[in-house]
């Protein structure tokens, strides 16, 4: 079975191609070269493979004319784009580009996440579709301006050709159903960690920099998500409950030495930095800009590190921050629903994710975790790690997605 991963959002195409030829599939990536995220080429995860892909990578040209870049950039573009408006019964025409359409009918099947999901539905293979969120929570709905309009159009009338949605999201689920396509989706997970390659792949020399840094305090808050206050947008993520939080921990405990490290990166980066200094919070939080995996996993190593991840609307998956922090053995607080059928089928019993989604909840969450001392949180991380292994380490659940990719390639033979 010749395996094509097409796209590499958050390097979830890397580290599956990765772990699919470990199995002994010929599987083989292609990434577009001209990526808007450095987080979605594979040296983002690892800073070696920069200008040195092995060869079952490959970077191909994306497609001429991009329906979200209608009207931006230049010229051109905008001339290309009146071209394509006046022919929009041609939108077929929305494909790979023809040097990469030969070199895929040598393939059996095909994986993608993300926005690939709408080109690379337009070839004669079985597509398989690992959702991320918003690929298909909000980009087949939005119609704030023409551009967004134009793809969502693009994705309802394509996504009906998808023959596998791999997720067990229950927001995706959901949107899946509207879409008409809820009978294609196998409740797997689809994403999981390498706890060894990661633990690798940590900066050792960083981690030894940060540990002394941060040693003498008693616990290092993480909070690495992104900072999206706004509540009446799907991707909020609840910092502001996490704030008002700490700050009463900060006046309910203070013997206790504690910081919060922060990631800055998100909608409304300045607006939680105004709600730190209106809670006079500036002594107790450091911020940390968006890091590659080396470093993130570096604070992840911190023996000291109790991650903090989103409280938004309770979801029933681990999303990546949490994979990672548990892969580390990190006590994490999120309000992931741990406790829902559907999650437990997906992941398996027992996640020791500490779920918290209200600020009282969290605040709870800091005053239970505080009381812990070193040999109790070395504990909790042996049995943290114990269960990341059990449910979440690739080579323990690889072998459910390989036999979804032989059900799904022997069907569409038929």
């Amino acid at each position: 079975m010749r395996v094509l991963f097409y796209g590499n959002n958050g390097n979830i195409g890397y580290r599956i191609t990765q772990w699919l030829r470990e199995k002994g599939i010929d599987a083989h990536l292609f990434i577009p070269c001209k990526e808007n995220s450095p987080r979605s080429y594979p040296e983002w995860e690892n800073p070696k493979l920069k200008g040195n892909y092995p060869e079952w990578i490959h970077l191909y040209d994306p497609p001429r004319f991009i329906p979200t870049k209608l009207f931006i950039d230049n010229i051109r573009d905008f001339i290309k784009g009146w071209i394509f408006i006046f022919s929009l019964h041609h939108l077929k025409r929305f494909k790979p580009r023809k040097s990469l359409l030969k070199k895929v009918d040598s393939y059996d099947i095909i994986l993608t996440t993300g926005t690939h999901i709408v080109e690379i539905l337009y070839v004669d293979k079985p597509v398989i579709f690992l959702p991320i969120g918003r690929d298909m929570t909000q980009v087949p709905f939005q119609s704030e301006s023409f551009q967004k309009e134009l793809f969502s159009y693009l994705y309802r009338q394509r996504i009906g050709r998808v023959e596998k949605i791999i997720t067990c999201q229950e927001d995706i689920i959901w949107a899946a159903k509207l879409l008409k396509v809820g009978n294609k989706i196998s409740r797997l997970p689809g994403l999981f960690v390498d706890v060894h390659e990661i633990e690798k792949q940590t900066d050792r020399e960083f981690f030894a920099t940060i540990k002394q840094k941060y040693d003498r305090y008693d616990y290092v808050f993480l909070n690495t998500t992104r900072k999206n206050l706004d509540p009446n947008r799907v991707d909020y993520k609840g910092n502001d409950k996490l704030l008002y939080a700490y700050k009463k921990f900060i006046e309910n405990q203070p013997e206790k030495k504690v910081i919060m490290l922060s990631g800055v990166h998100g909608h409304d980066v300045e607006s939680y930095k105004n709600l730190v200094q209106k809670l006079n919070l500036e002594e107790h939080i450091e911020y940390l800009e968006h890091l590659s995996l080396p470093y993130l996993h570096a604070y992840f190593s911190l023996p000291n590190a109790i991650v903090f991840d989103q409280f938004t609307y309770n979801k029933n998956n681990l999303n990546g921050t949490q994979r990672e922090a548990l892969a580390f053995g990190k006590i994490t607080v999120s309000s992931t629903d741990i406790s829902s059928e559907i999650f437990q089928k997906a992941y398996g019993p027992g996640c020791p994710l500490m779920t918290a989604s209200s600020a009282e909840e969290i605040f709870q969450a800091m005053l239970e975790l505080s009381s812990l001392n070193k040999k109790e949180l070395e504990k909790k991380a042996a049995e943290v790690r114990q269960w990341t292994f059990r449910y979440l380490h690739w080579e323990s659940r690889i072998d459910e997605l390989i036999a979804v990719l032989k059900e799904t390639k022997d069907r569409f033979k038929k």
